[in-house]
């Protein structure tokens, strides 16, 4: 639930936008890739399917840089730095 809704009834829709966008631009850019290409193959399918989906582009995130960084910034507490491997 983004609540995007209960924004723009206050009039602050675009400035809730804005912070959603700027905090997902922070995510690995692999892992945005596939999960455009996912919510965008995946709204085509059936639920069965789209987890198929979601799965096949997961795997293909496993063994990428930026995976292995976002687990060590998280053990270590700390901001990762994505570089798109």
């Amino acid at each position: 639930k983004l609540g995007l809704a209960e924004y723009s009834t206050q009039g602050s829709a675009l400035e809730k936008a804005l912070e959603l966008a700027q905090a997902i631009s922070r995510s690995a850019p692999l892992s945005l890739r596939m999960a455009k290409e996912a919510i965008n193959q995946g709204a085509n399918v059936d639920l069965a399917s789209g987890m198929r989906l979601e799965e096949a582009y997961y795997a293909q995130l496993l063994h990428t840089k930026d995976r292995l960084e976002g687990l060590a910034a998280f053990a270590e507490k700390r901001e990762p730095k994505y570089t798109g491997e």
